[in-house]
């Protein structure tokens, strides 16, 4: 007989830069004994130096960071009971696949 299915859950917490979802995210997850990974650290260097020198990062600067968010996500939820996840929304609909 299988075992079923644990349930587990991801949440993502989405907002422009400097909103305070990190700072909220982080103290909630620590508060609940969640996980916490802060999207924007997916970004590549290249994304970062680009971001930092004032430029805005375009629909192909993003996938990479998209896509590991993809994977993170998928990672985060067969391992964790609770996840939190804060990343930029920058755009309403982008394909990531």
């Amino acid at each position: 007989m299988r075992e079923s299915k644990k349930i587990h859950h991801v949440f993502i917490l989405m907002g422009v830069s400097g909103s305070g979802k990190s700072a909220v995210a982080s103290g909630i997850a620590q508060k609940i004994g969640a996980a916490f990974l802060d999207g924007d650290f997916l970004h590549p260097c290249a994304n970062i130096r680009k971001m930092s020198d004032g430029y805005v990062v375009n629909d192909s600067d993003r996938l990479p960071c998209l896509k590991a968010l993809s994977n993170a996500i998928f990672a985060m939820q067969r391992t964790n009971k609770v996840s939190l996840i804060v990343c930029s929304a920058l755009k309403k609909n982008i394909e990531i696949f």
